[in-house]
């Protein structure tokens, strides 16, 4: 299993414990929770595997519903508009998306 980054958002993947918001559908809520405690290879910018991160909580959640501040955690943003077009480049809809807990520490 694996999880692709772009970019290093906020330099997220230099710290122990990292959340990453994806569109979503109901199949692949269903997909992460049954993936919980699994291990996912992470990739940046299509390289070779950086490093190894285990899944320790998914939540399903609109992403106009999380709160700003865990937004500007997550990418490095504090300015709303700024963080809402970044969502829109990635084609994020209103309707369903999912934020991920991933640790590169075992649980």
């Amino acid at each position: 299993m694996e999880i692709k980054f772009s970019h290093n958002w906020n330099n997220k993947l230099s710290g122990q414990v990292f959340t990453t918001i994806r569109n979503s559908s109901n199949e692949k809520g269903e997909y992460y929770t049954n993936q919980i405690g699994k291990t996912f290879d992470v990739w940046l910018k299509g390289q070779n595997v950086i490093k190894k991160a285990v899944l320790v909580n998914v939540r399903p959640i609109q992403y106009n519903k999380i709160p700003l501040s865990l937004i500007a955690v997550d990418t490095g943003i504090v300015d709303v508009n700024k963080q809402i077009d970044l969502f829109k480049r990635f084609g994020m809809k209103e309707t369903y998306s999912i934020m991920l807990v991933l640790t590169f520490d075992s649980i």
